[in-house]
């Protein structure tokens, strides 16, 4: 705030004053929904979030009271020399860092020592006399701010300054970017639609895949069996629920998008018969061959939907007897020494993730014998006050006692890792332009290990969400809560460089599910419904910035899910920074309602017919999707219902009409949807993934789930125990690819349209 703006007066008004403060801690007071229409935050919503960033209730006495504490929260980045971290586009020269001194220091020499990433001897040193320099602004009187320009053609990465002037001392990362994401050179083509430079690939949840070797959930071993196959038939990625890792001591809390946390994976999706201490015990291969424990395998893999209270039990067990051998043979947890190069090689994986490995482990091992004492206990916020903090005595003292099973937990890590670092080296074995697309979800549970590990990055009395919409009409709260962003620059973004390190390791496209979070969050107060919460932004072209660098570190595309009402300037910095947008077909339609042609989409996108969240085509071609939100209550009311049926048959019409143009469905197709007969069959299966295979994005995604014919969907958005969420298997197995006839659509459309 520059000298002026600070001198103006308090607005009179309270609630004026009470949003003028709302903004200065990056609360934004209204926005439009999806249908245009705008929404203000209520006083009560903008008090309970700023509370949350510890404004007092003091400054909610009056408008005064409010004026002050918003000129505090502006002053408060003058305290320092420096922001603790600032984001530069490699291209933009040599970097200008705003330096922020009293007035008293004016005459000083302001000292800096430059450390680059990965040099640890070498300091480049600068030293600017403040005397000579002309302010470029002055902040509430006494805070004087100087531009310190930094050495020119900073190399790319995490670098560490370290400023120095009369008695204060501050250090900032500075962290150099590339102008944008990384793109595979095999999709990078200034032609428009050109097929050659565009990729095609399928979608499925890895738990619902089905093998006549998995124990009764999709693994590891499914997922390369699956990355072969399709890099048979030149497909170009696989894509994948998020793999993060789940709560062990409940497995039935199977959502995938509310993780324990999102820097490590699911063990239950080890594939067990191809870890090394399986294959070299005679009497644990021939106990699994056994017609009994075959039987039991068979009842798993058949049914329906994923049994993850029998499966998780059966093979954590089968992993502490493998890991019992692997102790054995290869490694000595107490003394931590390897002996065998096996051994060596868990240990070089140890020092790799060091103390987040360690605090993971921990927690898992804390959890698992808390919840042993008390099964109310399911989270780290339930235990005994001593064990709250990571870092008590008692929890030490806890790791030290029970050191062998936390060893344990991390086996269970290096194996995941191992196989799925097999996964990604098969699509490379193929040539395959992306290989394995991840996705990561938008946040952490409060009772997971992330936010037990860092308590002060996050707000457990707000959860993040979303306003009401055509999804959900009553508003969503996902209970996950948020980062609070302030704290997370003070950390100087290592939390999120952390996560995106560890996702992006396995993957060659990476999903950011609700990108829109990068930019701004939708907070719902603790006790508030989902309605009645607000906006909260975020730094977006500092995280964009940090995507770039690690998308080129690992090689990964960056694609962010920017469904629903994303502000125009969220798409414009996505495609600056060359992150690939998300289009879904069911979405894509013009004001009057008609659909986008092919030839429409813009490039740096992922075309898809549908998400996790969404229909089948089957189930939304025949309206089970909105029979079912009437099943389970979801609609407000039974106009709301009314007026989804009505759209859907629309859609119906403009859909068909949309393929005929495109010569890909008869006239008489079209005209029998005039009389209300709109059948469900192969013909509009084809008909619709050639015409998604027809756009220009980058890469086109089939679900495996459409081309089987499945009806039912992965996910009811709004529910939780009233619909087998995360659970549903695919009708085949894997091993029938090939020979099941519902396959032949597929290869109909890849073959016309020029893909096979």
């Amino acid at each position: 705030m520059t000298l002026s703006e600070a001198s103006v007066q308090a607005p009179v008004a309270y609630s004026d004053a009470l949003r003028d403060l709302a903004d200065a801690y990056g609360i934004t007071c209204s926005y439009f929904d999806i249908w245009g229409e705008q929404h203000w935050a209520s006083d009560e919503t903008l008090k309970a979030i700023l509370k949350s960033f510890s404004v007092t209730d003091d400054a909610f006495t009056n408008a005064s009271s409010l004026w002050q504490a918003r000129q505090d929260a502006f002053k408060r980045p003058y305290l320092s020399l420096a922001a603790p971290v600032k984001v530069f586009r490699q291209s933009q020269g040599a970097p200008v860092l705003p330096v922020f001194a009293p007035e008293a220091s004016k005459n000083s020499v302001l000292k800096a020592e430059l450390q680059l990433e990965g040099q640890t001897e070498e300091l480049q040193r600068i030293e600017l006399s403040l005397a000579s320099q002309t302010p470029t602004a002055t902040h509430f009187d006494t805070y004087l701010e100087y531009a310190l320009t930094l050495p020119e053609a900073l190399p790319l990465g995490y670098h560490t300054l370290t400023l120095m002037l009369d008695n204060q001392q501050a250090q900032t990362r500075l962290i150099i970017a590339p102008d944008a994401c990384y793109l595979p050179k095999p999709l990078i083509s200034e032609a428009l639609g050109d097929a050659k430079n565009s990729a095609w690939g399928i979608s499925s949840q890895l738990y619902g895949l089905n093998s006549q070797k998995n124990w009764g959930i999709g693994d590891f071993g499914d997922l390369a069996q699956l990355m072969h196959w399709i890099g048979q038939k030149k497909g170009g990625f696989v894509g994948v629920n998020p793999l993060h890792a789940l709560f062990q001591h409940n497995p039935s809390q199977a959502s995938p998008y509310s993780p324990s946390s999102r820097l490590f994976l699911n063990p239950i999706y080890i594939d067990l018969e191809s870890v090394e201490e399986f294959q070299d015990d005679d009497a644990l291969r021939s106990e699994a061959q056994s017609s009994g424990f075959q039987f039991q395998l068979k009842a798993l893999r058949y049914m329906p939907l994923v049994d993850y209270a029998s499966v998780w039990p059966l093979k954590k067990t089968w992993l502490e007897r493998l890991y019992a051998r692997f102790v054995q043979s290869h490694y000595n947890p107490e003394q931590n020494i390897a002996l065998t190069p096996r051994g060596e090689a868990f240990m070089a994986y140890l020092r790799n993730k060091g103390e987040k490995l360690e605090q993971y482990a921990l927690y898992e091992t804390l959890q698992e014998f808390q919840y042993q004492e008390d099964c109310s206990r399911w989270g780290w916020v339930c235990w005994p006050d001593a064990y709250k903090n990571p870092n008590s005595p008692q929890v030490q003292a806890f790791a030290q006692t029970h050191r062998n099973r936390c060893v344990f937990w991390m086996y269970t890590q290096w194996l995941a890792h191992r196989q799925l670092s097999h996964v990604r080296s098969i699509g490379q074995e193929h040539g395959m332009a992306v290989g394995l697309y991840g996705d990561i979800a938008v946040g952490a549970d409060r009772g997971g290990s992330d936010v037990w590990n860092n308590q002060p990055l996050y707000l457990l009395n707000m959860s993040v969400g979303a306003p009401p919409d055509l999804l959900n009409m009553q508003g969503q709260n996902w209970g996950l809560p948020p980062m609070n962003p302030h704290v997370l620059r003070e950390q100087a973004y290592q939390p999120f460089i952390n996560m995106v390190q560890a996702n992006m390791a396995y993957s060659g496209a990476l999903r950011f599910d609700h990108v829109l979070g990068l930019y701004r969050m939708y907070w719902v107060p603790e006790y508030f419904s989902a309605a009645d919460g607000a906006y909260v932004r975020y730094p977006f072209e500092d995280l964009l910035g940090i995507l770039a660098l690690e998308s080129h570190r690992n090689q990964c595309m960056v694609i962010g899910e920017d469904l629903g009402t994303v502000p125009e300037e969220v798409q414009t910095a996505m495609a600056s920074w060359g992150m690939l947008g998300y289009r879904v077909l069911y979405f894509e339609q013009n004001e009057d309602e008609t659909f986008k042609a092919p030839s429409t989409y813009w490039p740096l996108t992922l075309a898809t017919l549908g998400t996790h969240d969404l229909a089948t085509l089957k189930g939304y071609w025949l309206g089970f999707d909105i029979d079912q939100r009437r099943e389970l209550n979801l609609f407000p009311s039974e106009q709301a219902e009314q007026d989804q049926r009505f759209n859907r048959g629309k859609e119906r019409y403009n859909l068909l009409k949309a393929l005929n143009e495109q010569g890909l469905i008869s006239e008489s197709r079209l005209q029998a949807i005039e009389r209300n007969e709109y059948w469900y069959d192969d013909e509009l299966l084809v008909a619709t993934y050639r015409y998604l295979m027809r756009t220009h994005s980058k890469l086109k995604c089939v679900q495996l789930e459409d081309v089987l014919g499945c009806l039912e969907p992965n996910n009811v958005p709004g529910t939780v125990t009233e619909h087998p969420n995360w659970r549903r298997k695919l009708p085949i197995m894997l091993e029938e690819l090939d020979s099941d006839t519902r396959m032949g659509p597929l290869v109909d459309v890849l073959e016309a349209e020029g893909l096979l």
